[in-house]
């Protein structure tokens, strides 16, 4: 669980440069977070083992 958080931390921060420096538009951010969110919730629910 600490693995995940981690994870979300960083890709959170990643998402905020893309969004202050090239984007600038807020709601793709969100939706990108949030697609992030739904990608990683899979991951962890369902058995794949080509992600590690």
């Amino acid at each position: 669980m600490l693995i995940a958080t981690t994870a979300a931390a960083g890709e959170y921060n990643a998402a905020g440069r893309v969004n202050g420096t090239v984007v600038h538009n807020k709601t793709f951010a969100d939706r990108m977070r949030s697609y992030t969110v739904l990608r990683r919730r899979v991951h962890i629910t369902g058995d794949n083992s080509a992600k590690t």
